[in-house]
């Protein structure tokens, strides 16, 4: 994949091949573990854009528009759907700066039927293995702008309310990082969590103190995996944070915050 986008004038029947290869498989490459590593970490959904955009530039300009939305109706690979989607979305936006890119020209008509088709597939798996596709937070707030709240509010109920489902949950919003700082010979890997995010689902009258005992209760006498227990510690990290009166989403959040 990294070679890929390097070439130059790929053959049109070949850049299809991989485009469509990329909608069914590209989120087994969406862990933001995956980063490449260095002072500014490039996350996974950059790179996928930036291959997929790369391969449309073979895709001839007549069949672009066309070819997109048959990726997208074939899309088994959620993440990249709603990733490309997004990214598109906000090109195209009235207040956005031009700029060079093979989805500049599509046409608002070409977009609206991207997000139609991307909101179906979120619904058919919510149904099905929703808590399974990478960068869920992503996704949601995405079904949220497209469709509307009370969809996502309704399937977060239904999660929350499931002891599994719910550390399920907790495993997806926890957000991986890294710092570099003086004496660091390498990046080194930050494991945090913004509460926050969950505010807008959460069922009323339910609040974040309220899914914090939540999260606790559903984690009493249970053996948990170490991803369960990375993803509770950086939850409650992230609510003392709030507590300390701190933004939770910044890099800066727990910086001695075991000390306080």
């Amino acid at each position: 994949m990294e070679r890929i986008i390097e070439i130059e004038n790929i053959d049109p029947t070949f850049a299809r091949g991989c485009l469509a290869a990329i909608f069914r498989v590209g989120d087994r490459y969406m862990d933001a573990r995956d980063a490449i590593p260095g002072f500014l970490s490039i996350q996974p959904a950059i790179q996928i854009y930036w291959i997929v955009h790369h391969l449309f530039k073979s895709v001839p300009n007549t069949e672009r528009e066309p070819f997109m939305l048959d990726c997208l109706r074939n899309a088994k690979a959620l993440a990249v759907a709603i990733t490309i989607t997004s990214g598109i979305a906000r090109m195209l936006q009235p207040e956005s700066e031009a700029r060079e890119s093979v989805f500049q020209k599509f046409t608002q008509a070409t977009l609206a039927s991207m997000k139609s088709i991307a909101v179906n597939l979120i619904r058919t798996r919510a149904g099905e293995d929703l808590l399974a596709v990478p960068d869920l937070a992503f996704v949601l707030r995405c079904w949220d702008q497209w469709e509307g709240r009370t969809e996502v509010r309704a399937w977060v109920e239904g999660v929350v309310a499931d002891d599994q489902k719910l550390l399920l949950l907790l495993r997806q919003y926890v957000q991986i990082g890294s710092t570099h700082t003086a004496g660091d010979a390498v990046a080194r890997s930050t494991v945090s969590m913004n509460p926050k995010l969950f505010g807008p689902y959460l069922p009323p009258p339910m609040d974040l103190p309220d899914l914090e005992a939540r999260v606790l209760d559903a984690a009493k006498g249970r053996e948990l995996a170490s991803a369960d227990k990375e993803a509770i510690e950086a939850f409650g990290r992230g609510m003392l944070a709030i507590r300390r009166g701190r933004d939770p989403g910044s890099s800066f959040a727990n910086i001695d915050l075991e000390r306080e």
